[in-house]
């Protein structure tokens, strides 16, 4: 806005992506590596999580496992719906604040968003903050039914107004908004798939240091090990995440 030239974060401007697979061909990756001395269970619906003579217990669908330690990638909001704590924990858990995301994919005969990954909307008057161009990356992410295929996203508060919009609202909205910035237009649009995520970004307030502390700090004393943005309440991507599997793995 000042006229200073910068390009911020330029681990992010430039980047290579996998051919075909999208970015969970890491994961595929490291999954194939974990498999050769270790067993996963995909999904699994966790019943119970206790603790007794210094053991923990996990009952789930897929049958009951002991251990001495555990490593928590769930959300702090989840993982405490099976894990008893004091109040004070409990408010400071409470306390912690993030926005949830709706992503609606659209595919669509063409577009006017030229040759660009992704725009950012810094607009009220416009649903979404951003929108990504999955065509950008390549040949092999796009349906071959349609010339453009692009991610909308839709990030909100829980409890908020766009909250208690039904998603049928929600997706004529963006519709509308990519047509009247005249982006994708209504006539050229074929498909549109719709997908919400309660956990999307961490929101840092004043007091997210203290109560992501104590709260991480009272489920290591009891042998919860935590370890994922929402494990640990802090902004990462995938990048830090796997820095932090790391660290925790030696340690």
């Amino acid at each position: 806005a000042e006229g200073i030239k910068t390009e911020g974060y330029v681990h992010q401007l430039y980047f290579h992506y996998p051919v075909e697979g999208g970015i969970e061909q890491i994961i595929t990756a490291f999954l194939k590596l974990i498999a050769k001395k270790s067993r996963v269970f995909c999904p699994t619906r966790i019943k119970r999580i206790y603790k007794k003579e210094g053991i923990w217990h996990v009952a789930t669908d897929k049958g009951n496992f002991t251990s001495k330690l555990l490593i928590n990638c769930l959300p702090l909001h989840e993982l405490f719906k099976y894990v008893k704590a004091p109040k004070n924990i409990v408010k400071a858990l409470n306390e912690l604040k993030y926005n949830s995301i709706c992503i609606i994919l659209v595919q669509a005969k063409k577009d006017n968003i030229g040759d660009n990954f992704a725009l950012y909307f810094a607009d009220k008057d416009i649903v979404f903050h951003r929108i990504s161009k999955l065509n950008f990356l390549g040949d092999n992410y796009g349906l071959k039914s349609s010339k453009s295929n692009v991610l909308v996203e839709i990030t909100y508060m829980p409890k908020s107004h766009l909250a208690n919009l039904k998603r049928e609202e929600i997706q004529q909205r963006a519709i509308n908004d990519l047509d009247r910035l005249n982006l994708i237009k209504k006539r050229d649009v074929i498909d549109v798939d719709f997908r919400d995520f309660k956990y999307a970004y961490v929101i840092y307030d004043l007091n997210h240091k203290k109560n992501v502390g104590n709260v991480l700090k009272y489920l290591s004393g009891i042998g919860i090990h935590c370890c994922g943005r929402f494990a640990e309440f802090e902004y990462l991507n995938m990048d830090a995440v796997i820095d932090h599997s790391y660290k925790l793995a030696e340690k």
